[in-house]
Order: structure tokens, then C-alpha cells, then sequence
């Protein structure tokens, strides 16, 4: 006797259709890096003032965290978080720009917890990419919350040599340069335009036009 047997085949899932919640935990399964970092890349930055920055990070699910960094002015490694990420990456100042570009660099983040007052309780929960643990407390006639949250990784966290000890500064101090995040970008744009202008007024003087 022949037994017959039937076999159908499974239609591979159609992308619009997986839920978009599987979608974001592929995403931040493939961006996860040593189990609790996760790679994300510049949003935009924001020149709040002379002496800070405000950078927006693109997290897998499509919303943004944000993190205020002092401005590394004048431009130093051992003293501040801002310009190690930038050297981390293998950028400067001059190339700061890269980190907006889709395909640029991408910076490592992980979860941290943060004291925040009411008045700023808002904006965190706007920009935090998923929800808020939050433990408030009274402190004099303040509300002080606790909040998990995420925060951009320190390249000394990083890295197993002394790159980033404040001991070897005598002795690397080159590649010093002041740095503004939104200034430089516009500074280099400008800086080509001009080049290429007077290069162009020197070559028609000369009748090669």
C-alpha cells in the first residue's frame, strides 16, 4: 500500500505585515553590542551656547535621546566625554560633520538612571525611547524623580589602554583644536566656497576663462 502525504508550503511573512514591536527588537537585537550597548547614530546637534551642546541619537525604534555635552573648547581628550566619542570614532573636529551623514558613524549608549526635577520631567519623557521607571521622592519643596534612561558610552569604558588618562596629555598635545559641533560644519562649507571663488578669480585674471 502507498501512503500518500501532502505538504504545504509557508508563505514567507510579508514585511508589512510583522508587528512593528518585532520589528523594533530585531532592530535593537542587531544594533545590541556586549549584551547591553546598543549602536546609534547622530540625529542632529544643537548649539545651546558658547559652552554646550545638545546631540540627538536615532535609537531602533525611531525615537530620539538626547544628552547636553560640554563643548571640548579647546580641543582635549582627556577632559571631556564629547571629544573622546569624536576620537573613538576616528573623526576631529574638521570631520565632525560625518556623524550626521546616514551611513556615518555610530556611537554606543547604554541604560543609566538620572535625577531630574519636575520641571524637566516632560522633555525627558518625549525623548526617552521606550518608558520610564520613575521613583519619586520630595526633597524641601521639590520633587526629585529618579528615572532609567540611556546615556552615550565613554570611550574610557572602551578601550583597555591609557589613550584616555589625563597623565598622558604632556605627551601627545598635538591634534589640540577648538571645537563647536554646528560652527565647524558651516565653518568648512564656508571656507570651500571661498577657496573655490578666489581660485576661480585668479585663474580669470590670468585669461584662462
Amino acid at each position: 500500500m502507498v501512503r500518500s502525504t501532502s505538504h504545504t508550503e509557508t508563505a514567507p511573512i510579508e514585511s508589512s505585515h510583522v508587528p512593528q514591536e518585532v520589528k523594533e527588537l530585531g532592530e535593537v537585537g542587531v544594533k545590541t553590542v556586549d549584551k547591553d550597548k546598543i549602536e546609534v547614530g547622530v540625529q542632529k546637534v544643537e548649539h545651546l551656547d558658547t559652552d554646550t551642546a545638545r546631540l540627538w541619537f536615532r535609537f531602533p525604534n525611531g525615537k530620539s535621546i538626547v544628552e547636553e555635552f560640554e563643548k571640548p573648547i579647546p580641543w582635549d581628550i582627556y577632559e571631556y566625554k564629547l571629544a573622546r566619542i569624536v576620537d573613538y570614532s576616528n573623526q576631529r573636529p574638521a570631520t565632525f560633520n560625518r556623524f550626521l551623514d546616514s551611513d556615518g558613524p555610530e556611537v554606543l549608549i547604554k541604560e543609566t538612571q538620572m535625577t531630574v526635577e519636575d520641571s524637566t520631567l516632560d522633555e525627558l519623557r518625549e525623548a526617552s525611547p521606550g518608558e520610564l521607571y520613575i521613583e519619586d521622592q520630595v526633597s524641601g519643596d521639590k520633587t526629585i524623580y529618579q528615572v532609567d534612561t540611556w546615556e552615550t558610552v565613554d570611550p574610557k569604558e572602551l578601550v583597555d589602554d591609557d589613550r584616555y588618562d589625563p597623565e598622558q596629555k604632556d605627551d601627545n598635545k598635538d591634534g589640540e583644536e577648538d571645537f563647536d559641533p554646528v560652527y565647524d560644519v558651516e565653518h568648512y562649507t564656508l571656507a570651500f566656497t571661498v577657496t573655490f571663488v578666489v581660485l576661480f578669480l585668479i585663474l580669470d585674471a590670468s585669461g584662462i576663462f
